[in-house]
């Protein structure tokens, strides 16, 4: 379906707020989530190696795990006339596979933890 020209502009207008400065709020954001996706993997990754590493990591990743399903789920129960079933298809796809990743990191993190704290 298509998406009327002055609606959109009304949309993404809101409230009065240049275009700037509703893309920099959005680079913002998205190098917020990269970043916070690196030092999950990062930090995952030298707990593996042997290095001890703070549980804030650890809270960091359910948090995104949290936003990930709560993407997935608004998807899944969302009712957009302007996106394609393709689209929705691609996005829950994506966000379920973002969120089992890092469940599996969480999980492992913990088991690796207890494993360690028995050996010692």
């Amino acid at each position: 379906m298509f998406v009327d020209a002055d609606e959109a502009m009304l949309l993404f207008n809101a409230g009065g707020a240049p275009l700037p400065v509703l893309y920099f709020a959005m680079g913002a954001g998205l190098l917020i989530d990269f970043g916070a996706r690196a030092y999950v993997g990062q930090s995952a990754r030298q707990e593996g190696r042997g290095k001890k590493k703070g549980p804030f990591y650890l809270s960091v990743a359910v948090l995104a795990a949290a936003s990930n399903a709560a993407s997935a789920l608004t998807i899944l129960f969302g009712t957009s006339p302007a996106i394609s079933r393709f689209d929705l298809a691609v996005s829950f796809i994506v966000d379920m596979t973002a969120f089992a990743m890092l469940a599996i990191v969480v999980y492992s993190s913990v088991r690796l933890r207890r494993l360690s704290n028995t050996t010692e």
